[in-house]
């Protein structure tokens, strides 16, 4: 991880782990959902690295920076 500057952060408190892995799962959830109805398609699997990219170069207001951020 060093290697590709990941900061590896944990908790001991998995209300606080749940409720942040939850988010993310909404989050792309509804980004599939915004690209399925804009396609006409149900089709995702193609395009799910793209809509991660994506959700990984935005910017993300908790970390004041996009999670891509070097």
């Amino acid at each position: 991880m060093k290697k590709y500057k990941i900061n590896y952060f944990t908790s001991t408190d998995d209300i606080i782990k749940c409720a942040i892995v939850e988010r993310f799962n909404r989050t792309l959830r509804n980004r599939i959902y915004r690209f399925l109805s804009h396609n006409s398609t149900k089709r995702y699997i193609n395009v799910l690295q793209d809509i991660v990219e994506s959700y990984n170069n935005s910017f993300h207001r908790t970390i004041g920076m996009s999670p891509s951020h070097h």
